[in-house]
This record gives structure tokens, C-alpha cells and sequence, in this order.
């Protein structure tokens, strides 16, 4: 290796080179505090007049990595590196290396002024020259190889850094562990700084990259808490109103952090909004107030767990579907209620321009007759997939699944398989309703553990364990539990106990003597208990045993029942259910959910709508009227037509929208929404403006 004299260079300087480069208008990446520097005057320098040609700053230069880092002239002559180019490759290198270490996709890195560019030649396995290539790239981004040719050019950096911070006078460097956990705790720091901009982000992480030292962690520190303590930023743990702490991370990592702030959230910095021209003033909300309902997560979500669309509607896929028609759909109280929750789970904006569309008997475009065309065909194949589910899902089922899960179990033991039964099968409707690839993949598994479960084989084995339970006088929905091939010594010692609380006066003196003697005796409750675990594990084996064919059938049930019951308990045992079934048990009460209230017919959605009548909505418009002033102080009797129009348009207070904003999900509640707004503001144009 060269001396360090020769081609020494600061560590310092090289990590602001890979880390604070910025692109200036003559294309080169340097410092802001850099200024061209003139390389020194040698006779087979770049970029001067030599006897090979002239030669421009563009010029590609090939160079060897040995005893003594060589440069490779066009004409085939070699001379030593100088101190100068020795800087520029470990500068191109130390910034893609950094790139590397980001994740940034490969690019080309501009020479600095006055040098060309310099590519490493290395021998191949027959000794030939090969130029290196960049480092590989694939569709997941840079990756690293270890024949890249950067490796010696890296491990010549490496050894330079190391010699340097050995010389030294600032803080030692960190040990590897010592700098991994400080790096993960600033980029930890970073994420709870509420910083959205997406280059400030690059920047920082750059930072922390490339710190070493505790002399670099204090200053990232330092700058970090300068950041936050600027006007206008949120402290790290301080998060939008209504927002989670998680949801803020998601948004600003996807780069939504930017987004306005919503109509009851203060804008970033604490300041008060303003009031536009023409708008009435937020008045306070008080107990009284109703809040606005909050929707479910499923609106708007039918397609998460599925990759398709009702854009690219086909009904040549659903060859096999008669769709019901809107009467059909509209005249059964259960399919309304269905129907409308699918369209909100669609398309939600669209279900509402639609629905508007109605109430107003406005034509409905191209777009919309295609929408509902699909949501026709989707329901009928849903709804008859479901239906055929909830009714083929008995309480035997229902007792089984329960021994596959715990949490589960727990419900089906309070509410009763009975009546869990029902309301798993009520639920699913809706699930099918509102989440396309949870429900198909949940009615996938229980179609395929219907089909095992009628094999002769599978009979057989459920006739065997049938026998045991019998045997033993423990009911069916109990066997795996009591024979949990989880914990084979719990299994033991529960079948040995239950034997010897059902055993004769002779077996329980054979289980005295072996107590005593610790002689196993044949006959014991110990004994008998070993026996019927055998038995029950060839009766139904859990496990899959390649010679007997009666597993590979077991094995699979098992294997889908515990497959459903966690979709069932992860997708449908919400608080709201559990609330539900809790108050049914209890109370013995029926209740309805949220999404299964509002208006159920033509009558009842336009109902709602009329409650509110003109008298009593002059009275309101005239007491907030009253109290309103423009922004530069103006009241009612100062305010010209036009602006008094537009405080009309605008208008609208809680007792309105108490009346307007129908709860519920189901088609009438759809309808009911729309046909409230229509008459709402048909009645707001008729109110006097005097």
C-alpha cells in the first residue's frame, strides 16, 4: 500500500463527502464549502497535454489496486497515482458505498473538476484484464456481491479510516454493537420526530449512516432537537386528533404526511382557523351535541384482501351467476340490509352520488349502470356462497373448532355452541359483504373441511374417537382437550386422573400398590391411561405418518379446523360482537348492530327526511344568523344579498344534520341519507334571508 504521506486523506472529510455531496450547476457533487481545486501539475496528469494526446476532464481512465495503485494510460503505459486521484476514487467510492448501505439505486457519480473517471481493472481466471462493473442491481434494489470489484477499493478505504481515527486527536469510534444501537436509536428518534419532508429525511438518515463517533451522534442529537423545537413542529409524541400514533407513522413513511388538516383538526403550529367569507362561525359543541358517526374500517375496503377490482367487471366470469334484480334485492329486508353495506364497502363516494342521484331524479351515467351491474353480480354469488355457509355450520362444528383455539373456546363456553352457532353464521353475511379475500379464503377452508370430513376414513376415525369418549363418559366436543398432542405429559397425567375418579374398588387398590411399589402393574389407572392414548392417537392421528393412510386424511382436518377457527375468531370476534353476544347471554336482550340500524323501508327513509319542519328551520337559521359577524365585524343588517346567500349554503347545524345524516348501512339508509339532504336543501333555498 502506498504511504500514508502519499495518499493520506481525513476520515472526516470523506464522510462529508459520501454524506453533505450536493449537485452543482456544472454537474459536479462536492461540499458547499469546496472550491475547485486545480489538480497538481504532473507530466501524465489528467486533463493536461501529455505524450499520449490530449486529453479532456471527460476522460475514462482504467487503474490497479497493489502494491502501488497504478493509473493505466490510454496508450497501455502505466504511472503512479497521485495524492489527488487517490482522494477522487476514495470519494466516488465512499458515496457508493453509502448508497449502497440506503438502499439507493446505482447511479452514475460525476467526477470532480479537473479529473476524469476511473474504472478498476481486475484479472479474470485466465489472467486477462477485465474492467470492473458497477456493483449489481436487481428488482429489489442494490445489492452487494462479493466479486464485486468495489471490494479491494473498500477494504483500501477500510484500512485508511482505521489508521486515521488511530491518529486522531477527536472521540474513539464506537464498537460495531455500540454504533449499531446508537444508529437504531437516532433513526428511531427520526421517526418520531414528525419530519415529513422527504429529502430532509434522506439527509438525516445520510447522517446517521455514516456516524462513527460520540462526537457525530451529539451533533445528529443536537440537530435533531433543533428540528422539533422549530415553530410549527409537533413534539415526538404528539399526535393529530383523532390519529394513532401508529396511523401518523404509516402516513408519513408512505409520504401522505403532508396532507390538510381535516374540518374539526387544528392546523400544524396550534394555529386557530379561520372562518371563511360568507361561512357561519363553529359553534361550541357542547354535551348535548351529537357526534358525528365514526365509520367502520371495512368501508371503502372490500378489495384489501383481494386483487380485484370492479373496475375490470367481466360478466363472462360469472357465467354461473343469474343476478337478483334491484326490486328483489330492495323488497327482502335482509338483502337490503346486505346490498347496501357491499356498496359501501365498494365504492362508498359512488354509493352516495348514486344514491343523491335518485333522491334528486337525476340520470345515472355509463359509469354508475356499470357499478351497480357489477355489485348485482358480486352480491348474488356472495350471498348464495354465505348463506350456504351459515346454514351448513352446525354446533357440532362450532364444538370442535373451540378446541383449536383458546379465545375461542372461551366464547363458544359462554355464549353456548348453540347460540354461537347462529351468530357466527349471521356474521359471516357480512363478512362476505365487506371483505371479499377474508370470506372467500374462509369459505374456501370450510368447503375443504366438509369434503375431508365426509371421507370413509374421516368417518371412521370421528367413529373411533366416538367409542373413546364413550368409554371414558366425556363428551365429544371435550376429546382434545383432554388429549392435547401439544403437551403429551399434561395428556398423561389428566387421563390417568379422570380413569382413577371413575375406577372400581380393584383398580384403585392396583393404583395403591403401584403408588407404593413404583412398580408399573398392568391393569392400574396408569396403565389403562397409556393405553387409551395409544388407542386414540390410532384412532386419529394428528400427525401425518407416511404407512398409514388414516393421518394423511387427520393430519389435513386438524389442520383446516384450526385454520377456521382462527379466521373466525381474528375476523368476526370483534368488541362489537362480543358486545353483543355478551348481552344476549346475560340479558337474554336482541340486539341490532350499528350497521343494521336506520330505516328499513321507503316510508321510514323518507320519514326521516320530513321530521324537520320549515317553521322549525327558519328558527334555527335565524338564531345563528343573528350572531354572526364577517371577519371584519359586520353583522346581518350590513351584509349584502350574496353573502348572506352563501352563510345559507353553507349553514348547517347540528340539529340539521341530526335529521339529515341517517345511521345505518343498509340500501334505506343509503336511500334515506340522500332523500334527507334533497329535502334539506330544498327547504335551506326557501328560508328568508331578511
Amino acid at each position: 500500500m502506498a504511504s500514508m504521506e502519499e495518499g493520506s486523506f481525513n476520515n472526516q472529510n470523506l464522510r462529508r463527502d459520501a454524506t453533505d455531496l450536493h449537485p452543482h450547476d456544472d454537474g459536479t457533487w462536492r461540499h458547499p464549502d469546496d472550491h475547485p481545486r486545480p489538480p497538481e501539475p504532473h507530466e501524465n496528469q489528467p486533463g493536461n497535454a501529455n505524450n499520449s494526446g490530449e486529453t479532456t476532464p471527460t476522460d475514462e481512465y482504467e487503474y490497479e489496486m497493489g502494491d502501488q495503485q497504478t493509473v493505466i494510460m490510454p496508450d497501455g503505459s502505466r504511472r503512479p497515482m497521485t495524492p489527488e486521484e487517490k482522494r477522487e476514487i476514495a470519494r466516488v467510492e465512499a458515496i457508493k458505498l453509502a448508497r449502497q448501505d440506503l438502499g439507493l439505486p446505482d447511479e452514475d457519480i460525476p467526477p470532480a473538476p479537473g479529473m476524469p473517471r476511473f474504472k478498476l481493472r481486475q484479472l479474470n481466471q485466465q489472467g486477462q484484464s477485465d474492467t470492473a462493473a458497477s456493483p449489481s442491481t436487481s428488482a429489489e434494489g442494490p445489492t452487494r456481491s462479493d466479486s464485486s470489484p468495489s471490494g479491494s477499493v473498500r477494504d483500501d478505504i477500510n484500512e485508511r479510516l482505521q489508521e486515521e481515527e488511530a491518529r486522531t486527536d477527536q472521540d474513539e469510534p464506537y464498537t460495531p454493537e455500540q454504533l449499531a444501537r446508537a444508529q437504531s436509536n437516532l433513526r428511531d428518534f427520526v421517526r418520531r420526530t414528525g419530519i415529513t419532508d422527504r429529502d430532509q429525511l434522506t439527509t438525516l438518515v445520510n447522517r446517521i449512516s455514516a456516524a462513527a463517533t460520540p462526537g457525530d451522534v451529539r451533533t445528529l442529537v443536537h440537530d435533531l432537537q433543533n428540528i422539533t423545537n422549530r415553530p410549527g413542529a409537533r413534539p415526538a409524541d404528539q399526535t393529530r386528533p383523532g390519529r394513532t400514533r401508529d396511523q401518523e407513522e404509516a402516513e408519513r413513511w408512505a409520504g401522505l404526511g403532508n396532507r390538510p388538516p381535516g374540518r374539526n383538526e387544528p392546523p400544524p403550529g396550534g394555529r386557530p382557523p379561520t372562518t371563511p367569507p360568507g361561512a357561519p362561525p363553529e359553534r361550541p359543541q357542547t354535551p348535548e351535541a351529537p357526534q358525528e358517526p365514526q365509520q367502520p374500517s371495512w368501508v371503502g375496503n372490500y378489495f384489501l384482501h383481494s386483487r380485484e377490482r370492479w373496475e375490470t367487471f367481466d360478466p363472462g366470469k360469472y357465467a354461473d351467476v343469474v343476478p337478483k334484480s334491484i326490486p328483489e334485492i330492495r323488497g327482502n329486508k335482509k338483502y337490503q340490509q346486505l346490498f347496501g353495506e357491499m356498496l359501501m364497502a365498494i365504492r362508498p363516494d359512488k354509493a352516495e352520488e348514486i344514491a343523491a342521484k335518485i333522491a334528486n331524479n337525476e340520470p345515472q351515467s355509463e359509469e354508475d349502470r356499470r357499478f351497480i351491474e357489477y355489485a348485482q353480480y358480486e352480491f348474488t354469488r356472495q350471498v348464495t356462497r354465505a348463506e350456504k355457509f351459515a346454514t351448513t355450520l352446525k354446533k357440532e362444528d362450532i364444538e370442535l373448532l373451540a378446541a383449536h383455539r383458546a379465545d375461542f373456546r372461551e366464547m363458544v363456553n359462554q355464549y353456548g355452541p348453540e347460540a354461537a352457532a347462529k351468530a357466527y353464521g349471521d356474521e359471516i353475511l357480512h363478512l362476505a359483504m365487506h371483505d371479499k379475500g377474508t370470506f372467500e379464503h374462509a369459505a374456501d377452508v370450510f368447503e375443504k373441511l366438509k369434503d375431508r370430513e365426509a371421507t370413509r376414513r374421516a368417518e371412521n376415525a370421528e367413529a373411533g374417537v366416538q367409542r373413546i369418549c364413550d368409554r371414558l363418559n366425556i363428551p365429544r366436543r371435550n376429546a382434545r382437550v383432554l388429549f392435547n398432542p401439544n403437551d403429551p405429559r399434561r395428556t398423561k397425567r389428566n387421563v390417568t386422573e379422570h380413569i382413577h375418579k371413575q375406577a372400581g374398588t380393584f383398580r384403585r387398590g392396583l393404583d395403591l400398590v403401584e403408588r407404593y411399589t413404583k412398580i408399573p402393574i398392568i391393569g392400574s389407572s396408569r396403565s389403562e391411561a397409556v393405553w387409551t392414548i395409544l388407542k386414540m392417537e390410532a384412532e386419529n392421528p394428528e400427525n401425518f405418518k407416511l404407512f398409514d393412510v388414516r393421518s394423511w386424511v387427520t393430519r389435513k382436518i386438524r389442520v383446516l379446523r384450526t385454520e377456521l377457527a382462527e379466521v373466525l375468531t381474528d375476523t368476526i370476534s370483534g368488541e362489537e360482537f362480543r358486545q353483543k353476544m355478551e348481552r344476549q347471554a346475560w340479558l337474554g336482550e336482541q340486539t341490532k348492530s350499528a350497521i343494521e340500524s336506520g330505516p328499513q323501508s321507503y316510508e321510514e327513509a323518507q320519514r326521516s327526511g320530513t321530521e324537520l319542519s320549515q317553521q322549525t328551520l327558519q328558527r334555527l337559521f335565524d338564531r345563528d344568523k343573528a350572531g354572526y359577524h364577517t371577519p371584519d365585524g359586520r353583522g346581518w343588517a350590513d351584509m349584502d344579498m350574496g353573502e348572506r346567500t352563501g352563510f345559507r349554503d353553507s349553514w348547517n347545524p347540528s340539529e340539521v344534520r341530526r335529521h339529515t345524516e341517517t345511521r345505518g348501512f343498509g340500501l334505506w339508509a343509503l336511500l334515506g341519507r340522500a332523500i334527507a339532504w334533497a329535502l334539506s336543501s330544498e327547504r335551506k333555498n326557501k328560508l328568508s334571508l331578511n
